[in-house]
């Protein structure tokens, strides 16, 4: 995540993805993504094992601000920045659903 200062200047934009084609403005069509998750898709990864938590010693400000970031409300956004822009390959977010 990104600090701004005031007075600094930010673009919005939707993302600019085949996975998600602009409608107008910043709507975007998320109808294939939708439709995965309302139909509950399922979709099978070897996620591997994570390494003991007490190997890497993280600052708990650190932790927590990734967390934050990493929890999934279904925006899609992680489908739209993805090479292979097809929603129904993107395992990541289905992964937390």
């Amino acid at each position: 995540m990104r600090q701004f200062k005031d007075g600094d200047e930010i673009v919005i934009e939707p993302w600019r993805a085949a996975a998600f084609p602009i409608i107008k403005d910043l709507m975007v069509n998320r109808a294939p993504l939708d439709r995965i998750i309302e139909s509950g898709g399922y979709i099978s990864v070897s996620t591997g094992s994570a390494p003991d938590a007490n190997i890497l010693a993280v600052p708990r400000d650190a932790a927590e601000s990734a967390m934050d970031a990493a929890a999934c409300i279904g925006c899609g956004a992680c489908v739209a920045a993805c090479p292979n822009g097809a929603a129904q390959l993107f395992t990541s977010a289905k992964m937390q659903q």
